[in-house]
């Protein structure tokens, strides 16, 4: 479980990462026998370096716009995943409110104050659905002693 910071958005919200992604993610995080406090700068890049990745991809493979927009931009992706855990091939999927606060959308106020989420459930949530947005491999998983064990399988 990663919490991230949305600078545009004023807040944090929290994030699951598949456990290959999570491990690739640390090991390149973590410099050689150095330990991370929580308040590091885990990733030193500047603001606009996503949106310069992306609008350089867009423009390699031509693929053109739509809509005023390049077509290949971060939010492409943001929705391939919702639509994937909501619509899911295989036998689990997500609710669109369970969807909702996986990607950190809000809540009316009201809603808010009244029901907070548990990033427990979310995690264990977002593993039941990862054969759904996974391409290369496919995954199962067991609760032992209160930890959830996730296998991966390569395709």
């Amino acid at each position: 479980v990663f919490i991230i910071i949305v600078i545009a958005a004023h807040k944090a919200i929290i994030t699951l990462l598949k456990p290959l992604i999570r491990g690739i993610i640390s090991i390149f995080l973590t410099p050689p026998k150095q330990l991370l406090n929580l308040d590091d700068c885990l990733l030193k890049f500047a603001p606009d370096y996503v949106g310069r990745r992306f609008r350089f991809i867009n423009d390699y493979l031509q693929l053109g716009y739509a809509g005023g927009y390049r077509r290949f931009r971060p939010h492409m992706l943001r929705k391939f995943n919702a639509t994937h855990l909501n619509q899911g091939s295989h036998n689990e999927f997500l609710g669109m409110d369970i969807v909702d606060n996986l990607h950190g959308r809000g809540k009316g106020v009201t809603r808010e104050a009244y029901f907070k989420d548990n990033p427990e459930v979310l995690k264990l949530s977002y593993i039941k659905c990862m054969n759904n947005i996974s391409l290369y491999h496919r995954y199962s998983h067991e609760i032992v002693d209160g930890e959830v064990i996730v296998y991966a399988e390569k395709l």
